[in-house]
């Protein structure tokens, strides 16, 4: 039974509850301070008197309260910090100290006065609940009380009335040592309780009255076989899976010769069957759960297991027989873990060092300087807040519990310049997991100047390129425009070079891109002097497809044809040039004055090309332009008509050229050599 004494306050009356330990007018509380080399960090200390402890209970505030069995009602101390106690005093269910429930005594005819049990006291919702057990000690007439408050600071209990009772037989579920348990994986309410007699049972709890829910009876989960198994103190957790129940073993109140011990069994149900490492039943006749935690040093008889689960850690109370204490009992705490399916229980570990906070990815990149989110994945086991420290990094949701997930956003980036902030999810442990988050700027490139107008010289020209990102730069007029380099990054600048124009004007561009903004550079290059593609002076003028020469001789109206080349004056040609208008002026000295011209100035097809006084009429004037077909041979086009001067087709030596339409025969294209 969950009846050990607890030592209060001074001047207490006499407790007579034990056939064998009595403790009498305790004059003072016990004041210890608790350490080993294997104990809780920091050590526990200050009035740590403890019986039949409910589990920690947190205020949500600032204060951890343990309520206990005791002589004038539920007795209770306070703790900052979960290891430094102070005593806080009595409590009734009725509020009102000295006042107990009425109904308590139809229950329980021979109930001492002020004598509460193992209380449990639970926050569901925004109200805590206190189960709480009165008896007449060695009989199973009993019965289990539920008292409601909104305020631990104020203790403002009010009585509920009863929840459960036994009737003293022998094989009854003697109605002690409550302990209620919600169901993670569907927010059900179930209560445990039981000992000696009938065994340990759960019964379900109607969330709307926190009573016996209707048509619900007990089912019986350990002890029982034989009837007056010592099983009591009751306690359910939940993990991986997996229930399980929590009890003691053995004989309380004796002092030091007590012999409890803390066991445990699982089931995958709430309501069992729950069984032992070995897979034995602990309803089963004679059967034991498994062994969690027994005699420590000067620690004996542990009982009245119980959890707060806070920031990932499991604090998991009890209380102890001190043998260096004249056999008093205190309130320790142990650290509660799982690993392969079943309870782990240390007593070496840190306050608020247990829990786990950890975030994937821990570094992200925005793609874009656009707004745009991700998704950041917590693995954790305690409760974590979310902070930014940039206003335009936010997040959803800013808190959670356990595994979660939080969307971080980003606004868009107008600036050039990338920017860098951090998500930081920070546990009340002090546990911290941070998510380092970098943006790039806006893309942009520019150049300067945006277009080249060059001389007819070689030249070499600077662009300034103003970028935040990657770029690379190509000419579209490689013959003659080149850049160096092809590519950069950031700030930076490249040559434009091009080389001298002897030719006509000519254009082309220069293109940069980068981050997906394409920049042109128009060039235009002034004429050559010549102002066409062929320099004036002095040229042997041969047909690229027939390889023959342009050859003249005699006065004026002689036939232009074409010959084998010999050298002779009378093959070469002076050629003019002016704004790009050219003439080709014979060489020979009686042909001096002559320029090559068609015959009637008619400019049309198939007519006749001859050497003519030099006029100046447009019939004595061609355009040259390149062929462009990789052969590097030229078109001489006539300015009266278009035409283009060429030879019929397979024509020898002597053949008179003429005009034709543009590529109507092959012969149209001519070379200009040095005589």
């Amino acid at each position: 039974m969950k009846s050990s004494n607890l030592r209060a306050s001074g001047a207490l009356a006499c407790v007579r509850r034990f056939p064998v330990w009595q403790i009498c007018a305790v004059l003072s509380l016990m004041v210890l301070a608790v350490g080993d080399a294997a104990a809780i960090t920091p050590a526990m200390s200050g009035t740590l008197n403890s019986a039949d402890p409910s589990p920690l209970v947190w205020d949500g505030s600032s204060t951890f309260y343990q309520f206990t069995t005791g002589t004038q009602g539920v007795w209770y101390s306070t703790s900052p910090n979960i290891t430094t106690w102070t005593a806080g005093g009595y409590v009734s269910p009725t509020g009102t100290s000295g006042v107990y429930p009425s109904w308590i005594q139809t229950y329980v005819p021979n109930w001492t006065v002020g004598d509460i049990w193992a209380p449990d006291v639970v926050e569901i919702g925004s109200t805590y609940y206190m189960y709480y057990a009165v008896s007449s000690f060695g009989t199973s007439t009993s019965a289990i009380g539920l008292a409601a408050a909104t305020s631990l600071q104020s203790m403002n209990w009010q009585d509920k009335g009863v929840v459960v009772s036994s009737n003293g037989a022998s094989n009854a579920l003697n109605a002690i040592d409550p302990a209620l348990f919600q169901d993670s994986t569907n927010g059900t309410l179930w209560l445990s309780y039981g000992s000696y007699f009938g065994g340990i049972a759960v019964v379900q709890i109607d969330p709307a009255t926190m009573k016996v829910k209707s048509g619900s009876t007990p089912t019986v989960i350990a002890g029982g076989n034989p009837v007056g198994a010592n099983w009591e103190g009751s306690y359910i957790t939940q993990s991986g899976g997996y229930y399980y129940l929590w009890a003691n073993r053995g004989q309380c109140c004796e002092g030091v010769n007590s012999t409890y011990t803390i066991v445990v069994g699982r089931s995958t149900a709430v309501t069992g069957p729950y069984v032992n490492e070995s897979g034995t039943a602990l309803t089963a006749s004679g059967a034991n759960g498994t062994l969690m935690w027994g005699n420590v040093a000067n620690k004996l008889s542990p009982g009245g297991p119980g959890v707060l689960t806070q920031n990932g850690c499991n604090y998991f109370s009890y209380f102890y027989y001190d043998s260096n204490q004249s056999g008093n009992t205190f309130l320790d705490i142990l650290e509660l873990t799982y690993a392969g399916g079943w309870p782990v229980l240390t007593s070496s570990f840190t306050v608020g060092e247990c829990g786990s906070l950890a975030v994937s990815p821990t570094t992200y990149s925005f793609p874009a300087a656009a707004a745009g989110s991700e998704t950041v994945t917590v693995t954790a086991n305690e409760s974590w807040t979310v902070s930014s420290n940039q206003s335009w990094l936010t997040y959803s949701p800013s808190s959670g519990t356990n595994d979660g997930a939080v969307k971080m956003s980003a606004t868009a980036n107008s600036g050039a310049a990338p920017r860098s902030g951090v998500l930081t999810l920070t546990a009340p442990g002090g546990q911290s997991a941070t998510v380092n988050v970098t943006q790039p700027g806006t893309n942009s490139l520019s150049v300067a100047p945006t277009s080249l107008t060059l001389a007819n010289t070689a030249s070499a020209n600077m662009i300034t390129i103003t970028s935040n990102v990657a770029w690379t730069a190509s000419s579209d007029s490689t013959s003659w425009l080149t850049v160096s380099p092809a590519s950069g990054s950031s700030n930076g600048s490249l040559t434009a070079t091009a080389i001298a124009n002897s030719g006509s004007a000519r254009s082309g561009n220069i293109t940069v891109l980068g981050g997906g903004i394409t920049v042109a550079v128009p060039v235009e290059q002034a004429a050559g002097a010549s102002g066409g593609p062929i320099a004036a002076g002095t040229y042997r003028i041969k047909n690229y497809d027939s390889g023959y020469s342009i050859s003249a001789t005699g006065p004026s109206g002689a036939a232009v044809t074409q010959a084998a080349y010999t050298g002779a004056t009378s093959e070469q040609w002076q050629v003019t040039a002016s704004r790009g208008v050219y003439q080709f002026k014979s060489d020979v000295s009686d042909d001096g004055s002559n320029v090559i011209m068609d015959q009637n100035s008619e400019g049309s097809n198939g007519t006749l090309i001859v050497l003519g006084a030099n006029t100046g009429s447009t019939a004595q004037q061609y355009t040259i332009t390149p062929c462009n077909d990789g052969s590097g041979a030229y078109y001489i086009i006539a300015n009266n008509g278009g035409s283009y001067l060429g030879l019929n087709e397979y024509a020898g030596t002597g053949q008179q050229l003429q005009l034709q339409q543009k590529e109507s025969y092959n012969w149209q294209r001519w070379v200009f050599l040095s005589p």
